[in-house]
C-alpha cells in the first residue's frame, strides 16, 4: 500500500470516528493546568488519561481533538497517560504529544525507548513522527497512523535493529550521514560499521528484493587498497578481487565504494 493510499484510508477512518463529547464523554473539563511554563485547558480523558489543550481552544479544533483523543484512548498495545494538543490556524495541521507508560510488542515493553513520547500531527490524516532511542542511535520513526499495533511494531523494529531499520526505510538519509558520522563522536565505530553493513545489504538486494550482506572480504580488500592508494577505483578493486579469488560483483563493489568512501 503506497503512502498516499494509506493516508487517504487513515483520513477517512479519522473523519468517521465518533466526535461528540456530550454523547460519548470522551473528554470531561477539569479546569486549567500550568505545565512547562504555559497554561493549558485540562480534561479528563478515557481510561484516566489527562488531556491538555493549548488555550484558547478554537471551535474549529474541537472536533479534531475529540477524534484524536478517541483514537488514542482506544489503543491496546500502547498505554497513553497524557495528550498535549497545540493547534494550527484554520485548516493548518494540529500537533499532539502523547506521553505513554507502556509499549507492548512481541512480549516486550519498549516504553523506555521513547522517553520523549509519541508525536502525532493531524493534516488530513493522523501522522506520527518521533525518535526512538536505541543504544547510540536516535532513530526517526514516521508514517501514517493506521493502528497502535502496527505503530508498536515499528517502535520494536527501530529499537531491536536500528541500523537495519534506518537502512531499509531511509537509505538516502543513511548514506548521506555515514561520512559525517565517521568524522564525529556522535556514534561509536561499532555502531557506524553496523549501519554501513546493513545499508550495503540493502544496496545489494537480490532478485526477489531481499537484502544480501556484502562479503567482509570485499570490504577489507577495498579498505586495504584505499589505504595504499586513495585513488583506487572500482575497476582496480575488481581486478584485485579476481586475482585473490574473491567473488565480487559490480553491485557489491559499488555498495562498498558508495557507503564506506562516499564515491
Amino acid at each position: 500500500m503506497n503512502i498516499r493510499r494509506a493516508a487517504a484510508i487513515a483520513a477517512l477512518a479519522f473523519l468517521l470516528a465518533p466526535s461528540s463529547w456530550a454523547d460519548d464523554e470522551t473528554l470531561r473539563p477539569s479546569g486549567e493546568a500550568k505545565v512547562d511554563g504555559r497554561t493549558w485547558a485540562s480534561f479528563a480523558g478515557p481510561g484516566g488519561m489527562r488531556v491538555l489543550a493549548s488555550t484558547p481552544l478554537p471551535d474549529y479544533a474541537r472536533p479534531r481533538l475529540e477524534r484524536t483523543v478517541a483514537a488514542v484512548g482506544a489503543w491496546t498495545a500502547i498505554t497513553p497517560t497524557e495528550i498535549r494538543a497545540v493547534y494550527g490556524e484554520g485548516t493548518e495541521g494540529d500537533d499532539y504529544l502523547v506521553l505513554v507508560s507502556g509499549v507492548s510488542a512481541g512480549g516486550s515493553d519498549y516504553v523506555k525507548n521513547i522517553p520523549s513520547g509519541i508525536r502525532l500531527r493531524f493534516s488530513g490524516a493522523l501522522m506520527y513522527d518521533f525518535r526512538v532511542k536505541s543504544g547510540d542511535y536516535f532513530v526517526r520513526v514516521r508514517g501514517v497512523l493506521m493502528d497502535d499495533l502496527s505503530l508498536a511494531s515499528e517502535i520494536a523494529k527501530a529499537t531491536d535493529d536500528p541500523a537495519g531499520y534506518i537502512a531499509e526505510r531511509d537509505p538516502a538519509w543513511a548514506a548521506a550521514r555515514l561520512v559525517e558520522l565517521g568524522a564525529t563522536i556522535e556514534s561509536s565505530d561499532t555502531a557506524i560499521e553496523s549501519l554501513r553493513a546493513s545499508l550495503a545489504a540493502q544496496f545489494n538486494r537480490g532478485f526477489f528484493g531481499r537484502p544480501r550482506p556484502v562479503s567482509q572480504a570485499i570490504v577489507d580488500l577495498v579498505k586495504e587498497m584505499k589505504r595504499t592508494d586513495p585513488g583506487t577505483d572500482r575497476a582496480a578493486a575488481a581486478v584485485a578481487a579476481k586475482q585473490r579469488g574473491i567473488n565480487a560483483s559490480a553491485k557489491e563493489l559499488d555498495a562498498v565504494f558508495s557507503i564506506w568512501f562516499g564515491e
